[in-house]
């Protein structure tokens, strides 16, 4: 009987995704820290910040939510574990003018937080990659590869790239799971009315977790190109709506933050970007490289299968996304973040592969002999 239901499980894709999961989750917390000198850990500069914006949510005053948090980074951080307590203040730290406008991160937080502390941060981070996991399952079950869906998730999981980020208490993670919702909406609902509803709030949600501009401004400038002119326009008005309050604020250290020390105006930024942007894409791969083959060479066949099927809507997605992300990178500007702003490209990917793969059965492989 034990046997029977242990079958039963092991059977079962949603209880292999939590399984896979849920090693992935332990092996990051257990084993997290520096590797080659870069930042593997778990808390990172710019989330002190959502912290901070969590813990005054929670009725902190700004002194001790600061002095708690440079506490926790010296013990806790991997790499830049040194906070000025009076660097995070709302009136002395001039990033608050970018991190005010991405309120859903620390708001979804507040609950784990009053629960855990500083730790429950980590939460919608290791919750976002078990969306992406299950999402790929779901895109890869739409074109019936149940496996396949396991398989690609379970990679995923252990991707040492994808892991960096993904469990880390950012924004990054967050943005993935809501662009896993957005392709599974494209591919199981679209042309029904739950799908503009969704495919609207979707949008307007990822700007205000993270800068998502270029990214849903691609997926409608695609979708207009594919004559769906009236899906088009919301996914563009909805992206230009939670974009709309940064034009009324000084966003300018956020462009091309990496190349600050010879760049400062918006006309300087202008000239440099395109050197800026081949830069990136140079240090992305090399990056990839040396820390990731295996996701790199996943990569490179993925467009390659897109660049041979380009008739196919998943094939055009990726391209544009591709593109779309890499500007997103090239706009930030700093070199070597091993693949950071691209990690939205991941649900594409499944789709391009699910889309594409063929699995010839015994029989037909007979009737060719």
């Amino acid at each position: 009987m034990i046997a029977k239901s242990i079958k039963t499980y092991v059977k079962n894709p949603y209880f292999l995704i939590f399984l896979l999961w849920s090693l992935s989750t332990a092996s990051k917390l257990l084993f997290h820290g520096q590797i080659y000198g870069l930042d593997f850990g778990l808390y990172h500069p710019d989330g002190t910040l959502y912290t901070f914006r969590t813990l005054t949510w929670l009725g902190n005053s700004e002194f001790n939510a600061a002095n708690e948090i440079s506490i926790w980074y010296r013990e806790n951080a991997s790499k830049m574990n040194v906070v000025d307590p009076g660097s995070l203040l709302f009136n002395v730290n001039p990033s608050w003018e970018i991190y005010s406008l991405r309120p859903i991160y620390p708001a979804l937080s507040l609950p784990f937080v009053m629960l855990f502390g500083i730790p429950g941060m980590l939460v919608i981070p290791a919750l976002s990659m078990f969306v992406l996991m299950v999402s790929t399952y779901l895109i890869c079950l739409k074109f019936d590869h149940k496996w396949l869906g396991i398989l690609l998730a379970g990679f995923f999981s252990f991707s040492l790239t994808i892991n960096r980020w993904m469990y880390i208490n950012t924004t990054d993670s967050l943005l993935v799971a809501i662009t896993a919702g957005f392709v599974l909406l494209l591919i199981y609902f679209r042309g029904q009315t739950i799908f503009y509803l969704y495919a609207a709030g979707l949008t307007f949600f990822a700007g205000l977790v993270r800068f998502s501009l270029m990214q849903f401004l691609g997926i409608s400038l695609l979708l207009f190109l594919l004559k769906k002119k009236k899906l088009s326009i919301l996914i563009g008005l909805f992206t230009f709506l939670a974009f709309l309050p940064t034009l009324f604020v000084d966003f300018t250290p956020a462009v091309l933050a990496g190349a600050s020390d010879i760049a400062n105006s918006i006309p300087e930024k202008i000239f440099l970007f395109p050197y800026i942007a081949i830069k990136v894409l140079f240090f992305e791969i090399s990056q990839l490289a040396v820390l990731d083959r295996y996701l790199l060479v996943f990569l490179i066949y993925t467009v390659y299968l897109s660049l041979k099927n380009i008739s196919k809507e998943s094939s055009k997605f990726l391209l544009i996304m591709l593109f779309s992300l890499w500007i997103t990178g090239a706009i930030n500007g700093v070199v070597g973040v091993n693949f950071r702003y691209q990690l939205p490209i991941l649900p594409f990917t499944a789709w391009v592969i699910a889309e594409n793969f063929k699995l010839r059965s015994k029989n037909s492989r007979k009737a060719n002999v």
